[in-house]
């Protein structure tokens, strides 16, 4: 298709890369992920997270601190 990177979104339930089980092996997931990418011959052009299920729940820009 030509593209020379990809935007890489985490979606809580709502992909295949899903943040509550990318995260906490991080370093083991990322590796795979950045293989995959090379396997490809791309490169990551942005990484968005959406932590949870609705657009409040575990939002990091909500303005109450809890």
């Amino acid at each position: 298709m030509g593209f020379d990177g990809v935007d890489i979104g985490l979606f809580e339930k709502r992909g295949h890369l899903q943040p509550s089980s990318e995260l906490p092996a991080l370093k083991r997931t990322a590796a795979r992920l950045r293989r995959k990418l090379r396997e490809r011959g791309l490169a990551c052009a942005d990484v968005f997270l959406i932590p949870g299920t609705n657009f409040e729940q575990l939002a990091p820009n909500h303005p109450t601190p809890a």
